[in-house]
């Protein structure tokens, strides 16, 4: 059972996060928050050392579902896997909004941080790799580059595609173009996408 300061940490979150929806990031003060939950600063600041520290507390709600992990493990097809493993962080920008998401971007650049998968990186890139690696080699992926230009170039698109989301004001699908270039930029074999569509249909 969570603690009772654990229960606060997630309850300023919470918070923060339906503030910087409704009003916007940079017009949310610490204040606003303390006076949305009725707490002191002193709670606020046991917990976090500012308003941006919220920010990395925000990734610990990007979970992947239990029926993604069941899939991962067992389906055959890499671009499924792929796709369940990256769809969630891209579903959560999405659930933040183009605000909240260009306040993340602009913050983490600030502090020289990765904007997505800031605890789990290493893990996530292994896992990335290796399937990358597996899916080229039953000729599931026709990019015949190495599976490490391959990663980088998925990130550095999405990263791309969510920056000019966010000055676009969250006006056209990100998910859906962010799917797509991962397609395109695998070279994804047709009939492996249209498994992928067929299960989330």
């Amino acid at each position: 059972m969570p603690s009772d300061g654990t229960k606060t940490k997630a309850a300023i979150i919470n918070t923060a996060i339906e503030l910087f929806k409704e009003k916007g990031y940079q017009n949310v003060s610490i204040k606003d928050i303390c006076d949305a939950m009725d707490i002191q600063r002193g709670t606020f600041y046991y917990h976090f050392a500012s308003k941006d520290a919220i920010i990395d507390s925000f990734y610990d709600n990007i979970l992947i579902p239990g029926k993604y992990h069941t899939k991962i493990i067992t389906t055959d097809n890499c671009w499924l896997k792929l796709w369940l493993i990256f769809k969630p962080t891209v579903d959560w920008t999405i659930e933040m909004g183009s605000d909240i998401l260009s306040s993340i971007i602009t913050i983490n650049l600030q502090n020289s941080r990765t904007t997505f998968f800031p605890e789990t990186e290493n893990n996530t890139k292994e896992n990335t790799l290796q399937i990358i690696k597996k899916g080229q080699q039953e000729g599931q992926f026709l990019n015949t580059r190495s599976p490490l230009d391959i990663y980088h170039t998925i990130r550095n698109q999405i990263l791309g595609i969510c920056l000019v989301w966010c000055t676009k004001d969250g006006e056209f699908d990100e998910g859906k173009e962010i799917h797509d270039s991962m397609i395109f930029i695998l070279q994804v074999r047709e009939d492996l996408v249209k498994e992928e569509e067929k299960w989330f249909s």
